[in-house]
């Protein structure tokens, strides 16, 4: 019995919506290099913030939507500023934000206007940008008063603002490359609460609580750069430095209650780097190693909605080809069960953070490797109430032709997950007779992503009705074909 197996390579993958196609791109009015933050204060309203990055220098963006991304419109940002980052809303009309002003500007090579910026070479640009925060710029705290559209500079400017947090109008917090400072007047004045250690890169900060905080970030000393947190118990009077040594650095955080919290980063081995998570149940006493993703697929972006069930993780996932997608993890339980996707359809999108807005609605936002532009994907209206594995998602159509004589095709489609990349899996194809007995295996091995098309030749067979099944792993799918003669 004759069988010819054809493999259409990851070119049709590319090009197609493997997964989810509900993922759009939406329009940013004007051009922007990147896209670092997001916020929303309602399922419609909400800002994202960045720059625009050329070779005569960088400027400070942002937008502003009141109907849910569908029209982003651009704000007004002072022009000294460089890079605007941490964009919060406290309440339904007043924002903070951090405004970042460059004055000794990194020479990136003015190939930038002809080929891939290399400030956004892999994943090193993201931090690149990120580290602005702790070398050769100031920060300023922004503030908005009427939804985002219009920004100014407020407070004293002689503390260099950095990575924020506010727990209400008035009381916020902020980490610089000096320590931790607190205000109590909305940004007006601050103070030194904590001091840290010059080679400490604190990405972000954030409170559970009026008494529980987290910092977390990076130590980078001259050999190997290690994880570093902060903690403090009493409302920041008093704070706690941490290390993990098999940690490059945290990049994220998020609190599922008052003891337990998730943080994503990068962990180091022998092949590069693995985007990972790690959970502690004691406010960082002791930490678990919770997910893995595998080598080189980078995690930049937690995010958890208000009632802390719905987690969402995001960064990016290179295939096996090394061409970089970006990739979602979502829990609707608290983080007990995953679903992962990776949205093929926009290849070389590379995600700087997450926005949920609730369980069903959700944003990922970032830049562009290629052309070194911001981008949001939204995903919105209740499709991540999906909670099919990915197995669910291998396809296998109707063979062709049917009714056959002799000789039909059989395709399926056998989509990237994190295992298809890290383990191919091993894929059976068999046909029955109506009795259930085996009357012949057309496929028996293992196999990587793509699409198949197998021919199949019957000749052997007499007239009827027969079952072909298809098994990925411990998934199953069933189709009728019939022979005639």
């Amino acid at each position: 019995m004759k069988i010819l197996i054809r493999t259409v390579l990851c070119l049709i993958i590319l090009s197609s919506n493997v997964l989810y196609p509900q993922w759009i791109k939406q329009d940013i009015p004007e051009r922007c290099s990147g896209i670092f933050s997001i916020d929303f204060c309602s399922k419609d309203r909400g800002v994202i913030s960045g720059n625009y990055f050329d070779s005569s220098g960088m400027l400070g963006k942002a937008f502003y939507t009141t109907n849910s991304g569908n029209e982003w419109k651009e704000a007004t940002i002072p022009d000294s500023i460089s890079l605007v980052v941490n964009v919060s809303f406290v309440n339904d009309s007043l924002l903070y934000a951090t405004g970042v002003v460059v004055y000794n500007y990194p020479d990136y090579d003015r190939k930038y206007l002809d080929e891939i910026n290399p400030a956004f070479n892999k994943f090193s640009g993201y931090y690149d940008i990120k580290n602005l925060m702790n070398t050769n710029s100031y920060g300023y705290l922004l503030k908005s008063t009427d939804n985002g559209s219009n920004w100014f500079i407020t407070g004293s400017p002689d503390y260099n603002i950095g990575n924020i947090y506010f727990l209400n109008e008035q009381l916020g917090y902020s980490a610089n490359p000096s320590g931790i400072l607190r205000t109590t007047d909305a940004g007006y004045s601050w103070n030194y609460i904590h001091s840290i250690s010059e080679d400490t890169r604190i990405y972000n900060i954030k409170f559970f609580d009026d008494m529980h905080g987290f910092a977390a970030g990076s130590i980078w000393p001259a050999i190997k750069e290690k994880a570093v947190y902060l903690r403090t118990l009493d409302g920041g009077n008093t704070w706690e430095n941490f290390e993990i040594e098999n940690l490059r650095l945290i990049e994220n955080f998020v609190f599922l209650d008052k003891n337990t919290i998730l943080i994503i980063g990068l962990e180091q081995n022998e092949l590069g780097y693995n985007g990972v998570v790690y959970k502690s149940t004691d406010l960082g006493n002791s930490w678990q190693s919770f997910k893995n993703y595998g080598s080189a697929n980078y995690i930049t972006g937690i995010d958890i909605t208000p009632d802390r069930k719905s987690i969402a993780i995001t960064g990016i996932n290179q295939n096996k080809f090394g061409i970089p997608f970006p990739s979602i993890d979502i829990s609707h339980d608290g983080g007990l069960n995953w679903v992962y996707n990776i949205i093929t359809n926009f290849q070389h999108d590379w995600p700087s953070g997450v926005k949920l807005i609730d369980s069903i609605n959700c944003y990922i936002i970032g830049y562009s490797f290629t052309h070194a532009d911001g981008f949001v994907l939204a995903h919105l209206n209740g499709l991540l109430q999906d909670k099919k594995t990915l197995l669910d998602y291998y396809k296998l159509y109707q063979n062709y032709p049917n009714p056959f004589n002799s000789e039909t095709r059989i395709k399926f489609n056998i989509p990237p997950s994190p295992a298809l990349i890290v383990d191919n899996i091993e894929v059976t194809l068999k046909v029955y007779d109506l009795l259930g007995q085996e009357v012949s295996t057309i496929l028996n091995k293992v196999l990587s992503w793509g699409d198949y098309e197998i021919s199949f030749d019957g000749s052997g067979l007499s007239s009827g009705v027969y079952i072909y099944k298809l098994k990925f792993g411990n998934s199953i799918d069933t189709k009728k074909m019939i022979l005639l003669r």
